[in-house]
């Protein structure tokens, strides 16, 4: 039992250690990120002084570990690496670098387009924010950022009455485990008219069962012809719009604080991505209520946009709609959002505050003064001349989770401060060329994403994560599955469940690759398999062309 224990924790040694050099292969690509790696070993300092890594871990001294000039080679650098714990070895290797690469990019295109201000979303934008006021502040870019608490809830529900189909698609959409509960809950109705409407239905499904992908279709329809159902969604709309307007108004996005119609493109949102329909819902809004400008997006990714967009609109740095379809083959927009967060809970309204002490500042980012009220976290305070506020409702934060945020923060911030001091002056940035960057991460990510090692799979995969509009349920983003639960995902099996044309469910995982590597049980065979799912299904959301 020993020996198979010990031989079983050389071969996870040896995998991580193959892992490692993947890595340092994959930031050779981009002679600056590798170099800005090389500058932390050398001085050893990026744990401000001995700071804790997640696994209780210190830095020690570089020359110690034979780092000591910066003409290193891998080995060198490998063992500099393997004194820090897994998780602070792929913040350092891949998580940081790859999220430099997209703000770089980010604030290459605002300053090209003439951009004045961007928008970084709550809660995937959060570290995003914290990285371009690095790079602004140092190489003195004309652009101002700000933090925008917003949510698919906060701002999808004050719109329903705008468009009720579009609702209803919001409302019935997929996801992990979807119950009529989670269904209700999207609604934003109150606890008793969900109850009314379930009794209304009359569906075949317990509040809290699972109802196959397939069968959401004529969940919507009965939902589409309940007329309490669409009066009670309307009557919840129409009473939020007016804090949603106070709250933009106030963060600039409506011109100020007078209701009159204003023409403004000098602004962007900044998000991690994938459909794009939260830039079309604030759209909406915005156009509601009197905006006359076209809102522009950048995005870390997108697999599609939403019906009806503009492609000029919406900019994606790692893969578009109809472009880099190996990229996204190996890439888990879940794990993107577990590992890439922010240290607060869910925003999914707004409210209130009159009567406040004129002359405080309004930050524009998570580091605003927060208090206790009603059991949520609230930023609090005023730009000067102000008496009237509007302020975010956060609910859960999971207390890891927040931590986690906390430590990436540390990661990519000093990961950041070392690449901008590298880059040196605006004029060297503004000639960067960015596609190194993006070449750089889709070697690495295909590795860390789609080809985990057990130990990343352990690390990683049991961040929490959820990808319903209230996040009511969270799971393991890794979660353990049986080699028939593995098989289960594989192409046919789940493209014919998912069309219906075959009885029976499928237990999903949201980072699948690293449920596998969990296992450890013919890992190739079922990456292979799944990869080929995802093939299918990306080429047939591309309208099968494949371009990049």
């Amino acid at each position: 039992m020993l020996v198979e224990k010990k031989q079983e924790r050389d071969r996870g040694e040896g995998s991580q250690q193959r892992q490692r050099e993947i890595y340092l292969s994959g930031l050779k690509r981009s002679r600056l990120l590798y170099e800005t790696l090389v500058e932390m070993a050398v001085h050893d300092d990026w744990m401000k002084g001995g700071a804790s890594t997640q696994s209780g871990k210190t830095a020690g001294n570089a020359a110690a570990r034979g780092v000591r000039t910066a003409a290193l080679d891998n080995r060198a650098l490998d063992k500099w690496l393997v004194s820090f714990d897994t998780m602070t070895q792929d913040a350092l290797c891949v998580l940081a670098p790859s999220l430099c690469g997209f703000v770089i990019w980010v604030l290459g295109r605002a300053v090209a387009e003439g951009k004045r201000r961007l928008y970084f979303m709550a809660r995937d934008g959060y570290l995003m924010y914290c990285l371009a006021k690095v790079f602004c502040k140092t190489l003195g870019l004309p652009v101002e950022c700000r933090y925008l608490y917003c949510s698919r809830y906060s701002l999808r529900i004050p719109a329903y009455h705008l468009d009720m189909e579009g609702a209803l698609d919001f409302i019935c959409r997929g996801g992990i485990d979807v119950t009529m509960e989670k269904i209700l809950d999207r609604s934003g109705i109150s606890g008793e008219d969900k109850r009314k409407v379930r009794r209304m239905l009359c569906l075949p499904y317990a509040e809290d069962e699972v109802i196959p992908y397939a069968k959401l279709k004529e969940v919507r329809g009965r939902l589409a012809g309940c007329e309490y159902f669409l009066e009670c969604v309307d009557r919840n709309s129409r009473l939020r719009m007016p804090k949603l307007e106070g709250y933009l108004r106030q963060e600039g996005l409506l011109g100020g604080a007078e209701k009159e119609a204003y023409i403004g493109n000098d602004f962007a949102l900044v998000d991690s991505g994938w459909t794009g329909s939260i830039q079309k819902s604030l759209a909406g809004v915005l156009a509601h209520l009197g905006w006359k400008g076209l809102l522009k997006g950048y995005y870390f990714g997108l697999y599609e946009l939403p019906d009806g967009a503009e492609a000029n609109d919406y900019e994606a740095y790692y893969f578009g709609p109809k472009a880099g379809l190996g990229a996204k083959v190996y890439f888990s927009n879940c794990l993107f959002e577990s590992v890439f967060s922010a240290p607060h809970g869910m925003t999914v309204g707004y409210e209130e505050e009159i009567g406040k002490t004129r002359g405080r500042e309004l930050g524009h980012g998570p580091k605003s003064e927060y208090r206790a009220k009603s059991g949520h976290e609230q930023p609090s305070g005023l730009r000067s001349g102000v008496t009237q506020a509007y302020v975010p409702i956060l609910v859960g934060g999971d207390e890891n989770r927040c931590k986690f945020a906390e430590w990436m923060e540390l990661c990519v911030t000093v990961y950041g401060e070392k690449l901008a001091h590298k880059i040196r002056t605006r004029e060297t940035f503004l000639e960067l060329d960015t596609r190194e960057f993006c070449d750089a991460a889709r070697h690495l990510f295909k590795a860390f994403m789609g080809r985990p090692t057990r130990a990343e799979a352990e690390t990683f995969g049991d961040l929490k994560f959820s990808d319903d509009v209230l996040e009511n349920s969270l799971y393991r983003t890794a979660a353990r599955l049986t080699e028939e639960e593995l098989a289960k995902n594989h192409v046919w099996n789940k493209a014919l469940v998912m069309l219906g044309i075959r009885k029976g469910s499928v237990k999903e995982s949201a980072w699948y690759e690293g449920s596998v590597a969990r296992l450890g049980r013919r890992n190739r065979y079922h990456w292979k398999m799944y990869a080929a799912y995802k093939y299918l299904l990306y080429i047939r959301q591309a309208g099968w062309k494949r371009r990049g």
